[in-house]
């Protein structure tokens, strides 16, 4: 059934078909972790991309990101003091794939997380998935309550 995802035959298979977006402020504890896990997806390398939004952080969270340049597709941007939208909008206005990823910096996905998300959306009148995720065990107590893994 995936296979439908990567043949309708108006689709262009030499672009992009996934932009994952990441806002990143101050994340350098967890976003190697984060970037780690979207390097162990089963969909293919070639189409998807990584789009990391920094808004100003003051820690090692670019430099951390910068070392996953050579195994994903990634590409790093930063605008500084705006609110979490704003850095999600900036990136989807420069993302290239036609299905939009959202992703926060202390998620890690499962391998097959693009690779379900995508044969669910390649079903009729389906328009937005949505996973579950698991979260480093150093993520912030917001994270932890959000998700579900406080004690």
């Amino acid at each position: 059934m995936a296979s439908n995802f990567f043949s309708p035959p108006s689709y262009d298979l030499k672009n992009i078909q996934v932009s994952v977006i990441i806002p990143t402020l101050n994340e350098e504890k967890v976003i190697a972790q984060c970037l780690s896990s979207l390097g162990r997806l089963d969909f293919p390398r070639k189409y998807f991309e990584v789009i990391l939004v920094d808004n100003g952080s003051t820690d090692r969270t670019i430099e951390t990101a910068q070392t996953f340049s050579s195994t994903l597709n990634l590409t790093i941007m930063q605008k500084d003091k705006v609110h979490i939208s704003a850095l999600r909008n900036l990136a989807a206005s420069k993302a290239s794939g036609r299905i939009l990823a959202f992703l926060d910096a202390d998620c890690i996905v499962s391998p097959s997380w693009l690779t379900n998300a995508s044969v669910l959306l390649a079903q009729s009148n389906v328009g937005v998935v949505g996973a579950h995720y698991l979260i480093p065990d150093n993520s912030r107590w917001v994270a932890r309550a959000w998700y579900g893994n406080l004690p």
